[in-house]
């Protein structure tokens, strides 16, 4: 996870999400979680095209949800769920972009560090494991969050490794920037760790002996 900064509310966000979603607030006091009507999909595009389809949870790329893509495309997520707060329901300071995935992992929980709130620090990649973990020297109360996160996110669950590991193969076979423009959070690690000097040569050398 990385720090994300959060961008101001789009053109007609009022008009489109705000006042309807207030509106129906103010007729139905009590709402279930099914009773939301979805107003804050007429942002998607906007949220999308914000973060660059980078999923504000986990800073890797998604396509953008459509008919035809899985579970692995860009949704909302309201931070605060709609359940814990209704009146957080219809405001673009709530909505988080991520992987439909993700967004079922977290449900309705309410611990899990909000990425417009962390220090970019926090997270680190053990690249021996393939894991995303707890950084060095955190405090106990930071290191239980990050190690909360993870495990609710599924942040090391086996779609995002295979995926991590596909990146960092073509990476190691082919280089380029595509990495650095569609998983920051990867880069960013790969920078702290002096990757190339490091470990490129030892992963190569495996990659070889397995023929990968």
């Amino acid at each position: 996870m990385l720090k994300c900064t959060m961008h101001p509310e789009p053109p007609g966000f009022q008009d489109k999400v705000g006042k309807p979603g207030a509106n129906f607030l103010k007729n139905n006091p009590n709402p279930k979680s099914s009773d939301f009507p979805a107003y804050w999909s007429y942002v998607h595009s906007d949220l999308y095209s914000c973060y660059r389809g980078i999923c504000n949870f986990c800073a890797t790329w998604m396509p953008r949800a459509s008919k035809n893509t899985g579970n692995e495309a860009s949704s909302i997520d309201h931070f605060i769920p709609k359940t814990v707060d209704k009146n957080a329901a219809y405001k673009w300071s709530n909505y988080r972009l991520c992987r439909g995935s993700i967004n079922n992992s977290k449900d309705i929980s309410t611990d899990v560090l909000d990425p417009f709130h962390i220090n970019n620090n926090w997270f680190e990649m053990d690249f021996r494991r393939n894991a995303i973990k707890p950084a060095d020297c955190l405090s106990t109360l930071i290191e239980s969050q990050v190690q909360d996160t993870i495990r609710i996110l599924g942040l090391n669950g086996s779609i995002l490794k295979s995926e991590r590991l596909s990146v960092i193969i073509q990476y190691l076979k082919k280089g380029g920037t595509t990495i650095e423009r569609r998983y920051p959070f990867l880069h960013k690690e790969m920078v702290r760790v002096d990757f190339d000097n490091t470990l490129a040569d030892k992963l190569r050398s495996i990659l070889n002996k397995h023929k990968c």
